[in-house]
């Protein structure tokens, strides 16, 4: 039951952990259906948590809203993922106006920064033209109903090492890995997942990482 209660936190309090939390939440549902608990108690275990996600998930970015937002500059028109990687010494300090992070992406979609991990999601998206003039993008709904086009989806977090990518593994014991997390701008409905464009992303990754370290 433990793993269940903490994995149902740590996805409703951060967005970002929601693939790893649901592997930790399928192992604690196996833990509960091979154990001696009565019936009755393992359905309702499994199923108050998967019930109350939604509701909780809603509440607490209501809460979170009152926090500044990260503002989030995209290059126009762009279209695919966006990758942030954190703990660069090479990386660039994020600034701040008027108390709120300026996240500015490059045209090619990867941002290296030299800061820590912030899990907050209260996020503005914005695609900037090259005079400058911004117009906001929604975030994607999390039930994925009533999109509107475009709009941008929050991935997930984890690392990269060895040229290999890692979901939500930690890695403070591998100095040469590369942290990040990743969101995906949508152009229009029914963009297909394309591996071989994934692959491509990766390895342009490690190459502008590299680059950054090396300078």
């Amino acid at each position: 039951m433990g793993l269940i209660i903490i994995s149902f936190i740590a996805c409703v309090i951060n967005l970002y952990l929601i693939i790893f939390g649901g592997i930790v939440f399928i192992i604690g549902c196996i833990f509960i259906l091979i154990s001696d608990t009565r019936i009755k108690i393992k359905i309702a275990t499994i199923l108050i948590p998967l019930i109350l996600y939604i509701p909780a998930t809603f509440l607490f970015l209501m809460a979170y809203n009152y926090t500044s937002p990260k503002i989030f500059l995209i290059p126009k028109n762009y279209n695919g993922k966006l990758r942030i990687v954190y703990e660069e010494k090479c990386g660039q300090k994020l600034r701040t106006e008027d108390g709120k992070e300026i996240f500015e992406f490059p045209k090619n979609g990867i941002l290296i920064l030299s800061e820590k991990f912030n899990g907050n999601i209260n996020h503005k998206y914005y695609f900037v033209d090259s005079k400058g003039i911004k117009t906001e993008i929604p975030q994607a709904n999390i039930d994925k109903q009533n999109l509107r086009f475009p709009n941008v989806s929050i991935l997930g977090a984890g690392t990269m090492s060895d040229k290999e990518i890692k979901i939500g593994v930690s890695s403070d014991y591998d100095i040469d890995a590369v942290k990040y997390t990743d969101f995906f701008v949508n152009q229009k409905e029914n963009d297909d997942f394309d591996y071989k464009k994934e692959q491509k992303f990766d390895s342009l990754t490690f190459a502008v990482v590299d680059l950054c370290r090396n300078k």
